[in-house]
């Protein structure tokens, strides 16, 4: 974290906040994991549960990017090969009210697409600006895609900050 240095650190990378279970003081007991999280429980006790706060950072991290778009994409083909099968289907007079509706929920679906995609590249900009704001090179420094890295990254270290602040002793 020092770049191999004894010098003070003046930051940190977001990828070394997992690391810090394997970094310990000079008891080789200690590690800077659970100093972080005694000093938090000491000086900010109500911080001790901030990932009560992000609910959604599981789930988040079982999500890619990648994945996202390639639903995405897929549900895109499902709905043309529906249109499709509409067009041949529209002259049968026993599926006029279904073809009725299938017809208006294609439309309506169709038109979401660009939405989802937008929402999609709005998501990976703001988690860019996020790395950038910290620091980091939104350019997938982190092992995955910035959005997919960030997730993966925060949600590892929110596991072990929990673990490690639930074997706290407990004050009466």
């Amino acid at each position: 974290m020092n770049d191999g240095t004894r010098h003070v650190a003046d930051g940190f990378k977001i990828d070394t906040l997992p690391k810090l279970s394997e970094v310990f003081a000079a008891d080789n007991k200690t590690t800077l994991l659970r100093y972080v999280v005694e000093t938090v429980a000491h000086k900010a006790p109500a911080l001790v549960k901030w990932t009560s706060v992000l609910p959604s950072l599981k789930n988040a991290m079982s999500l890619t990017c990648e994945g996202i778009n390639a639903k995405v994409a897929d549900l895109e083909l499902e709905l043309e090969a529906g249109s499709l099968e509409l067009l041949h289907s529209e002259d049968e007079p026993t599926f006029k009210g279904f073809c009725l509706e299938i017809s208006s929920f294609l439309r309506a679906s169709s038109i979401r697409i660009p939405q989802l995609r937008e929402d999609l590249k709005k998501t990976d900009e703001a988690v860019a600006a996020l790395l950038r704001y910290f620091g980091e090179s939104p350019s997938g420094g982190l092992g995955y895609s910035e959005t997919d890295g960030l997730f993966r990254v925060v949600a590892t270290f929110a596991r072990a900050f929990e673990a490690e602040a639930a074997s706290l002793p407990r004050c009466p």
